[in-house]
């Protein structure tokens, strides 16, 4: 009997990230881990895919981000993963279902229903990208290639289960990086800052800014953990005028530039 469930347990799916995000980092995973100590709390402001989270299976974690619906997602998918997916399964992988979800918006829809969209606009939108016109209305379009491909209801189910024990918050990586406490493991992968207007309009006042370099570089000091940053976080990223001044990391220096989602996306469209 003992045989049978180790057995079962060793074909259970293990949870991988079920959203495409730009500047997934999952072609770095096996370098990232390295740093890992199963014993820590881990804690990631910038949360997106959350592809390392997923991949290391923390017992406790703080998972956060500014995208409300982002976070919503994981809730829903922590708390009821089949029913995220009986909605999923309902949708036709099409481009006219594309636009009537993308067109209907969330008001006066579930929490449940809320997710299941998230996650058919997310994985048949153009490179897994998240933008908002000024309306707050998604407005990325449909991509006719990578289409179609939803995590499946076992996928779902482990990546409920691995989120069982987080605490997910709707927050600025301040806020959540107030949540830390000494012997955390704290990864920070941050968006690109923008200093475009055209480029800040289209991704609106939540946009990760030079401001918010300098911002996580004060709190990044005075964080009592064990940090791992990626490259974004570090002067290759940086316009000159603040290199030197934000991130000075002692972790990661060899790991390779941001990797753009369509360089990362695997042959079954997960990242």
């Amino acid at each position: 009997m003992e045989i049978e469930e180790a057995s079962r347990a060793d074909m259970a799916e293990l949870p991988k990230a079920f959203l495409r995000w730009a500047g997934s980092k999952r072609l770095l995973l096996s370098t990232l881990e390295t740093y890992w100590s199963a014993n820590r709390r881990y804690v990631e402001p910038f949360c997106g895919s959350a592809s390392l989270f997923f991949r290391l299976r923390p017992n406790t974690s703080i998972l956060g981000d500014i995208n409300s619906l982002l976070i919503e997602t994981f809730r829903a998918v922590q708390s009821d993963a089949d029913a995220v997916s009986n909605i999923l399964a309902s949708y036709a992988p099409t481009s006219e279902q594309f636009y009537r979800l993308r067109l209907m918006g969330i008001k006066g829809i579930s929490a449940t229903e809320t997710a299941a969209r998230f996650i058919f606009l997310n994985r048949n939108c153009f490179n897994g990208l998240y933008r908002t016109n000024r309306a707050g209305m998604f407005n990325v379009p449909f991509s006719g290639k990578r289409s179609g491909i939803l995590p499946t209801r076992d996928q779902l189910r482990a990546c409920g289960e691995a989120l069982r024990n987080s605490t997910l918050i709707h927050a600025d990586f301040e806020s959540v990086l107030n949540n830390v406490d000494r012997g955390d493991f704290v990864y920070l992968d941050p968006p690109y800052a923008v200093r475009n207007v055209r480029v800040f309009r289209q991704y609106g006042p939540d946009s990760f800014g030079l401001d918010d370099i300098q911002r996580l570089g004060l709190t990044h000091r005075s964080a009592p953990s064990h940090l791992l940053d990626s490259a974004g976080c570090r002067a290759a990223f940086m316009p000159p005028q603040l290199q030197g001044k934000a991130i000075d990391s002692n972790l990661a220096r060899s790991l390779s530039a941001r990797v753009d989602d369509s360089q990362a996306m695997s042959a079954d469209g997960t990242c």
